[in-house]
């Protein structure tokens, strides 16, 4: 039994046969998706699938894969294509400085601080900052991708079948394109703080890009006319989640001295 079968059966059982090839192509595109927009260089960096990079702390110390795996090693593809050290290279450059000394570490991974697998301090840096949008901008190709395999079964599908799997796929799309432009601004901020050799025109393009497209992707996810599902996860929250990094950006953040981006 494969995977691929299993997407297949349930296409075909819950959708139609006709309209199994293309539904099953979409949905086996889930994973792909979540570990490249819900996660970061193979650590999850959304809180409980919340759009929160930074306060939540877990991303960077009690969830990170690395305190299961021997060697904590990770490949990751989704156009990196590059091998990583969960502490040394994933967490020691994504997380912010304040989860650095949060107890949880300390308490539950003290090896990690023994070894100098995590270094003090912020060490966020453009070649990470590269790594993450190129992962998130693959996300949301592959979202595209999976709504487009659904256009493709329409004619296979019922209407409200149609208007179901259309939905999930275009939420599924406005969520991967929301955390690319949060992701962009956020990471690229924190560059823009440590270093005033990064406080280039670019950067602050890079910076703002991000902030105006999430303050667009946030409307549309406010009002978009099928509501999903929630749980734990209320998908219409994330654009609040949103706003949040765009007043702190834009405004100055008081836990990194209150320094505001400027648009260029």
């Amino acid at each position: 039994m494969s995977v691929e079968t299993i997407y297949r059966e349930f296409a075909a059982k819950t959708y139609g046969s006709r309209a199994a090839r293309d539904v099953a192509a979409a949905l086996s595109k889930s994973y792909e998706i979540v570990t490249s927009v819900l996660y970061s260089l193979g650590t999850n960096t959304a809180n409980h699938s919340r759009l929160d990079y930074e306060p939540y702390c877990s991303s960077y110390h009690r969830s990170v894969s690395g305190k299961w795996i021997e060697p904590p090693v990770t490949y990751v593809r989704h156009g990196v294509n590059k091998r990583f050290h969960f502490w040394i290279d994933v967490v020691n450059h994504l997380s912010p400085a304040a989860c650095k000394t949060d107890p949880t570490l300390a308490r539950e991974a003290q090896y990690v601080l023994d070894r100098g697998w995590v270094t003090l301090g912020d060490q966020m840096t453009p070649r990470y900052l590269h790594y993450v949008l190129t992962e998130k901008d693959h996300g949301v190709r592959v979202a595209e991708s999976a709504l487009h395999d659904i256009a493709r079964a329409r004619p296979d599908l019922s209407p409200e079948h149609f208007q179901q799997l259309k939905a999930y796929f275009e939420r599924t799309v406005l969520t991967a394109r929301l955390h690319r432009a949060v992701a962009a601004a956020y990471f690229g901020y924190r560059i823009y703080v440590r270093d005033e050799g990064q406080r280039t025109r670019r950067m602050k393009q890079l910076i703002w890009d991000g902030l105006d497209d999430a303050q667009r992707i946030a409307e549309q996810i406010r009002t978009y006319p099928v509501p999903a599902a929630s749980g734990e996860w209320d998908w219409v929250r994330d654009a609040a989640e949103a706003a949040k990094y765009h007043d702190r950006i834009s405004k100055g953040w008081d836990r990194y001295g209150g320094i505001a981006v400027p648009r260029p």
